[in-house]
């Protein structure tokens, strides 16, 4: 679990941080489970740097780290959130209930993996 954790996301080449984004080990309904995590500060909504950072992550979840799943835990009026984790090819799995409310559970299995 040392390679997960969250990294600040900036933006090139002025080095702006936009965001931060990250790997984390997350404990959903007594399941070990890890969360693709993106947040990009509002102002650079509709950038695409979400899109972007949570296909590196995948991909190295995936590959490097030898992970089989990822999930992303979207609050359901995050429409925008919810459009990254469609093009990364997740999928809504159920809603579950997080300490801040009611959350999206959306998911995706490694490429050859068994579910």
């Amino acid at each position: 679990a040392e390679k997960l954790g969250l990294w600040p996301v900036e933006e090139r080449p002025s080095g702006r941080l936009v965001g931060h984004c990250g790997l984390l080990p997350k404990l959903v309904e007594g399941k070990e489970e890890t969360e693709l995590v993106y947040v990009i500060a509002a102002a650079d909504w509709g950038r695409r740097y979400a899109t972007e950072i949570a296909s590196a992550l995948r991909d190295q979840a995936f590959g490097p780290l030898g992970l089989h799943r990822l999930i992303a835990l979207i609050h359901p009026e995050n429409l925008a959130s919810e459009k990254v984790a469609r093009r990364l090819g997740m999928h809504l799995e159920r809603e579950v209930t997080r300490g801040g409310g009611l959350r999206r559970l959306y998911a995706l299995e490694a490429p050859g993996s068994e579910q």
